[in-house]
């Protein structure tokens, strides 16, 4: 592209290593041996955020991949949500806490000729239900602080200070959460996912996931 002007720098809160635009992908795709293999490796990729190997496992047209950039899209929604002035690696040590708590389990399969219908529970951290408060005493001490040198320092941030501070304390306790083995209430939704024996194999046609 070419530039008439000189851009400012992107501020280091905006810079994130995942890719979570929609771009021309061009993925060589694989067709499996059995429908759970093309199955469980589509949808253990989507569950880490890897979406271009998910949609190797994918039939180019159909539901399958709109399916996958629905999830993506919402991912992103959610993540310009919390992002906002805070600092890209904090964001994004949240994501892969996220993706790492999160289980994908095969439940069941049901095949008839040369179609396969693979069932999922997918079992998600819910963030939104956390108690902050009742781990700020904990994150505070894990700092290598007291309550009273953190209110402390809290007097003596300028606003500016405070307003980041603000902003980024959520990200810091959940990321302190996750990374200390602390218990979160999950949330339980259900896919289902078709797949189809080609002349080359089997592959993905079809993934359905239900939102709680």
């Amino acid at each position: 592209s070419c530039k008439k002007e000189e851009a400012e720098p992107p501020k280091e809160e905006d810079k994130l290593s995942f890719e979570f635009e929609e771009e021309e992908e061009v993925v060589e795709i694989i067709y499996a041996k059995t429908p759970e293999e093309a199955s469980d490796k589509c949808m253990d990729a989507i569950y880490t955020g890897d979406f271009s190997s998910a949609k190797q496992y994918v039939l180019e047209e159909g539901n399958a991949r709109a399916e996958i950039s629905r999830f993506r899209s919402g991912i992103k929604q959610s993540l310009e949500g919390i992002s906002k002035g805070v600092l890209a690696d904090k964001v994004e040590r949240l994501l892969r806490n996220t993706f790492n708590n999160t289980l994908c389990q095969r439940i069941g399969v049901e095949k008839n000729g040369d179609k396969a219908t693979v069932s999922y529970l997918i079992s998600i951290p819910d963030m939104s239900g956390v108690n902050f408060s009742s781990y700020m005493s904990e994150y505070i001490a894990s700092q290598g602080m007291s309550m009273e040198e953190f209110m402390t320092k809290l007097e003596t941030m300028t606003a500016e200070e405070n307003r980041k501070w603000s902003l980024e304390l959520g990200v810091d306790i959940l990321n302190y959460i996750y990374e200390s083995k602390g218990a979160f209430s999950r949330i339980e939704n259900k896919a289902t996912v078709v797949v189809e024996n080609r002349k080359n194999g089997w592959i993905v046609t079809e993934i359905n996931i239900s939102q709680s």
